[in-house]
């Protein structure tokens, strides 16, 4: 679903997300996942669709 999206021309993650919510919404199965924006957001970065979250140094 995610390379759909981008291929439809979205780019943008939180737009991403955001129509990702929406058919979770929809769909009754997808209701059943959880931290599903987490996994939308691990899942677009592991495939490259956007760029990997830099890890925060704190010193």
């Amino acid at each position: 679903m995610l390379t759909k999206l981008v291929e439809l021309g979205y780019s943008d993650l939180d737009k991403i997300i955001s129509v990702c919510m929406k058919v979770q919404a929809d769909v009754p199965v997808l209701a059943k996942v959880q931290n599903l924006e987490d996994r939308i957001r691990r899942s677009a970065e592991v495939l490259g669709l956007v760029p990997a979250k830099a890890e925060d140094d704190d010193e």
